[in-house]
């Protein structure tokens, strides 16, 4: 049974990992998962069900279209592959640890949705809302559903056959000023499920904020002169600084700030034959999330066409972690409850910290470049899925001992 019911979720694994796929080439894009249909994008043309079948149309075509014989990254199968091979994790270990089956929807939901999460991130460091906030939704409704789903997950047995620290201690709070009111275990697990959701994002959110107002700008000031070009697109400060906007501002007090010794203002008045300009030195320059300001003069972006000159001094925001991780490890919460949440924190930052270390040792010039956090929340989830309470169960005895 074990064996046949293994290959019949790899059978679904991977078929889900085909669709991650398009999840993962289109959602960062804003493109529908519905229309157009799979499709080439050199040649266009629309992908037979024969040219889609996982794993196998892959090796039949050689990883080429067969068309125009554009390579097919090899990222597809493997995506189909390690989707695949998740499910059948998660059910060796639900068999092999006799957990309640009530745990194994919202297991192979949270294992699809991080996986398409990961790729995403990798790619445009970007978690698409329409994995997170489509994860949250699930996650509580299989918590109203099937509550057995939120009976396992720490260290210590609670709440009748459940494992949840925190939302216990939150349960013997409040529970004496409404007895009965927790008696249901749909109640017990949605409880759990909104405050994992609200554990992960909160937590996260302090991080982040704290880190912004420690580390959330960079600059520099020179003695010399260095030339800079300003345009809708970005901004590039000599060889110093070259960002894109969308990688700068995303608050509405977010702006670069520049103290200008010469530039050149170009912009386009609605309805003009031709664009104006104006020349001005020894002033300061604020670029936010509306418009340009130098000079007095503030020009909205869709009227910008180009600011070029020289700068001294220069400061633009850095955000510390994008608010996509936040809303991750808050459906990773709603999912797995707040006790998780803690523990695939510590697992991720550990994780995180070790492999940036490593990278600025072996590529130094990459070393102002962000860091995914996301690939390391779903390394954390997934351990605490398959090992998770063993490690903490291993960790309690090692402390009292020691």
């Amino acid at each position: 049974m074990l064996i046949l019911i293994s290959a019949g979720l790899f059978a679904a694994g991977i078929c889900v990992g085909s669709f991650l796929n398009v999840c993962i080439w289109r959602l960062p894009r804003g493109e529908s998962l519905l229309r157009p249909k799979s499709h080439c994008p050199k040649c266009n043309h629309f992908i037979h069900w024969r040219e889609n079948i996982p794993l196998l149309s892959w090796a039949l075509l050689r990883g080429r279209c067969s068309v125009c014989r554009e390579p097919i990254s090899i990222r597809y199968p493997a995506v189909e592959f390690v989707t695949g091979l998740a499910f059948v994790l998660v059910w060796i270990r639900v068999w092999s640890e006799f957990l309640p089956f009530g745990v194994i929807p919202g297991y192979l939901t949270l294992s699809a949705i991080l996986i398409a999460a990961v790729m995403t991130d990798i790619d445009h460091l970007l978690i698409p809302n329409a994995l997170t906030y489509t994860g949250m939704i699930v996650a509580l409704l299989a918590a109203i559903i099937l509550p057995e789903s939120h009976y396992f997950g720490a260290a210590v047995p609670v709440l009748g056959s459940g494992t949840h620290l925190l939302v216990d201690g939150v349960v013997q709070s409040i529970g004496g000023w409404a007895p009965g009111l927790f008696g249901s275990p749909s109640i017990l697990a949605l409880l759990d499920s909104l405050f994992g959701l609200a554990v992960g994002f909160g937590v996260l959110w302090v991080i982040a904020e704290a880190g912004r107002r420690i580390w959330g700008q960079r600059g520099a000031r020179s003695a010399e002169p260095v030339s800079f070009v300003l345009d809708p697109a970005g901004i590039e400060v000599g060889s110093q600084f070259q960002e894109e906007w969308g990688e700068i501002l995303f608050r509405a007090g977010d702006a670069f700030n520049a103290r200008v010794v010469t530039a050149k203002v170009v912009w386009r008045e609605p309805g003009a034959e031709s664009p104006s300009s104006q020349e001005v030195g020894n002033v300061t320059l604020r670029a936010g999330l509306a418009a340009v300001e130098v000079a007095g003069r503030r020009v909205p972006w869709d009227q910008l066409e180009q600011v070029t000159g020289t700068l001294t001094e220069w400061s633009a925001p850095r955000e510390v972690m994008g608010y996509g991780d936040l809303k991750l490890l808050g459906m990773i919460g709603a999912f797995l409850g707040a006790d998780a949440c803690l523990f695939i924190l510590m697992i991720s930052a550990v994780a995180g910290t070790c492999v940036g270390l490593l990278a600025f040792a072996l590529m130094p010039e990459r070393r102002h470049r962000p860091v995914p956090f996301g690939p390391f929340l779903a390394l954390g989830s997934f351990f605490w899925i398959l090992a998770g309470t063993e490690f903490v169960s291993w960790y309690g005895r090692l402390v009292t001992a020691g």
